[in-house]
């Protein structure tokens, strides 16, 4: 069964929901997904699992919804 991957869809909820330009919306993406990798490799060298520091940094983000309002 093919695991989901919470940062990749929460990115592409937030450029879906974002109201730019195509080149503006993948920037911001790249730049968003960049700095929750980091987030997540920063929780798992402190010892916590993969699936557990994905699901923490998602959940500390914030509404995608709004946050995609606010870069619109």
């Amino acid at each position: 069964m093919p695991t989901t991957d919470p940062i990749a869809d929460l990115v592409a909820g937030l450029a879906h929901a974002t109201v730019a330009g195509r080149r503006r919306r993948a920037a911001m993406a790249r730049e968003i997904e960049g700095d929750l990798r980091e987030a997540v490799a920063a929780r798992i060298s402190a010892g916590e699992s993969a699936g557990d520091a994905a699901a923490a940094v998602v959940a500390e983000f914030g509404d995608p919804r709004a946050i995609a309002a606010e870069l619109s």
